[in-house]
């Protein structure tokens, strides 16, 4: 789908080290790292 396509790109264009699974996983459970990834 266009939207999960669209936030898995945001989440491959965050600068840190940890994996793509990873990031996910912190996002799911952490809203301020999902603010940070959507520029909030």
């Amino acid at each position: 789908s266009t939207i999960r396509k669209f936030a898995l790109q945001l989440l491959s264009n965050m600068k840190d080290k940890h994996s793509l699974k990873k990031r996910q996983y912190k996002a799911a459970l952490d809203m301020e790292y999902m603010n940070k990834i959507l520029n909030f």
